[in-house]
């Protein structure tokens, strides 16, 4: 059986996400452990309101 991708390939995918998902943690942009979500659902004009919900991040 053959894969498309070659051993090395897979292992320079698993290299670059490492390095990726570890230099973008530092940035606080991104959502971390105990921030809070809160997320309204209503439309333009305001005649149509499902509500709020706000989630804490784990």
């Amino acid at each position: 059986m053959t894969h498309a991708l070659d051993e090395g390939a897979l292992e320079d995918a698993v290299v670059f996400w490492a390095l990726f998902l570890s230099s973008q943690s530092r940035r606080p942009e991104y959502l971390k452990p105990g921030d809070v979500m809160k997320a309204t659902i209503r439309s333009a004009d305001g005649r149509i309101d499902l509500g709020e919900q706000m989630t804490q991040v784990l």
